[in-house]
């Protein structure tokens, strides 16, 4: 009875073929109804089916031949899978064109959950063949045991065919995302839109329609940086893509009215709204080195040194390297930031800023003033003394006013960090190292009563009146109602 039916099934089949060929779709599909009335389980029957079906535009029809054949095969057979799932992509697409985005959504939904299961291998036989297969699969392991070359070569022709078999799975899920992206933007969806676009994205082999789609709804939503960097992701990918090429000059041409307009906003005060015009431009243009200068600059009239720092920073970088005249105003932005951070108590940061600025500009001595201030500050004397040193010598080498200046503030300053040592002496009673380090102070400013006292005092430990009567009589005339120095002048001269 079986063979009966199954000759019956091949007539029908070799009918339906004879029939199509004719162009006559429908009395193929008639005689493939036969066949399947004859043999309700086997999954081919179905299948071819359900091919006819989709020529014939009868989609509702043949996805439910395809959804059975696949049952049928228990979700084992990949080439099923993959061909309802791409039938179901073709009826989204369809429905895409009529304008029917939710029916479109759904249908690109389920081509995804359909590949979704896809088995891990690759299809196996359906129907009855199974037992046949089986067969020949012991046959051909008996064979393999006896051939270890073979199997080898057969192992690396399992792999080929496992990764041809990955690449078709995720190429289709690419598409299938794709396309469902499209359904959302015209239901107006755009998060969803841009949650399938990013798992397209972030693969290594993403489309570039599929970063310029990306890029064009981020633009749309304001992520201008992120519209930027998949933007040119896809022209890397493709640099003559049509599409990409004029967003990227609409980007440009953004950037332009931002920057235009930051300068407007300069020009009356509007700093900050300035700053964030230029941050825009920069999103849409972030290779341009001359946004990063501009806004470095609004930075600076902002009182924000550190990043004016950072901005001018990456101008030169993106410059080459070479940049001179944002370099040049690169080395007083990091002075300026050193002196921030310095005013801000985050001595590290300031000190490297410092760094930066005499890295640039050696010959300046009020950056190496500045330095050993920060240093004095780290408790880093030696430093300092040295930076001092260096910045006495710069200042001797003209005799400018400004100069002249700065050179009595470096003594001054050098005094004071003598006579912090000296005081440190004087608290551990090593009153020689004590009075050394005083002198030294008053080397340096002698126009100080704080210091001739403070020697005066040593002196009188070591029993030195003659030091003591000089410096309490030289603190009396700086500092005539001073009642420390007429008491210790009182105790060298008698009343």
């Amino acid at each position: 009875m079986d063979e009966l039916r199954d000759g019956k099934a091949r007539a029908c089949l070799d009918a339906s073929a004879a029939a199509r060929a004719r162009g006559d779709l429908a009395g193929a599909i008639s005689e493939l109804n036969s066949a399947v009335f004859l043999r309700p389980t086997d999954a081919s029957l179905y299948a071819a089916r359900a091919e006819l079906l989709l020529d014939a535009c009868d989609f509702a029809t043949a996805l439910a031949n395809l959804a059975k054949a696949v049952a049928l095969t228990e979700r084992r057979d990949l080439a099923l899978i993959l061909r309802l799932a791409h039938a179901l992509d073709a009826r989204g697409l369809t429905l895409l064109d009529e304008a029917d985005y939710t029916g479109a959504v759904n249908a690109f939904g389920e081509a995804l959950a359909a590949i979704d299961a896809a088995p891990e291998g690759g299809p196996p036989a359906s129907g009855r063949q199974t037992a046949e297969r089986a067969a020949r699969e012991r046959e051909r392991a008996r064979a393999v045991r006896d051939a270890v070359a073979d199997a080898d070569a057969g192992a690396g022709a399992d792999a080929d065919e496992a990764a041809r078999r990955d690449a078709e799975v995720g190429a289709a899920k690419q598409a299938f995302r794709l396309h469902r992206a499209l359904a959302y933007i015209g239901l107006g969806r755009t998060a969803a839109a841009v949650h399938d676009l990013h798992d397209l994205a972030d693969a290594a082999d993403a489309s570039p329609d599929a970063r310029f789609l990306l890029a064009r709804l981020l633009l749309k939503s304001g992520a201008l940086a992120d519209a930027r960097t998949h933007l040119s992701q896809a022209l890397r990918a493709d640099p003559a893509h049509a599409q990409a090429k004029a967003l990227s000059e609409q980007m440009a041409a953004s950037a332009k009215v931002y920057d235009e307009e930051a300068t407007r906003l300069m020009l009356i005060g509007e700093v900050p709204k300035a700053i964030s015009n230029l941050s825009s431009a920069i999103e849409l243009e972030p290779t341009n080195a001359l946004l990063y200068r501009r806004r470095a600059l609004a930075h600076k009239q902002h009182d924000d040194a550190r990043a004016a720092a950072a901005d001018m920073e990456e101008a030169v970088r993106l410059a080459g390297g070479t940049f001179p005249e944002a370099e040049r105003l690169l080395t007083g932005i990091n002075n300026d930031a050193a002196i921030a951070e310095a005013a801000a108590g985050r001595l590290e940061s300031a000190l490297r800023y410092i760094d930066r600025a005499i890295e640039r500009d050696a010959t300046s001595a009020r950056f190496r003033v500045n330095r050993a201030d920060i240093a004095r500050r780290l408790n880093d004397t030696e430093a300092a003394l040295v930076d001092y040193a260096a910045a006495r010598e710069l200042c001797a080498r003209t005799s400018s006013r400004r100069d002249d200046e700065l050179a009595w503030e470096i003594e001054c300053k050098v005094s004071l960090v003598h006579y912090e040592a000296g005081a440190s002496h004087f608290n551990r009673t090593d009153y020689p190292a004590a009075f050394a380090a005083f002198s030294r102070a008053l080397a340096c400013n002698p126009r100080v009563p704080q210091y001739l006292l403070a020697r005066a005092e040593v002196a009188t430990m070591l029993k030195r009146w003659d030091v003591v009567r000089v410096d309490a009589e030289a603190a009396l005339a700086l500092a005539p109602d001073d009642a420390k120095a007429r008491a210790m002048l009182s105790r060298v001269v008698p009343a």
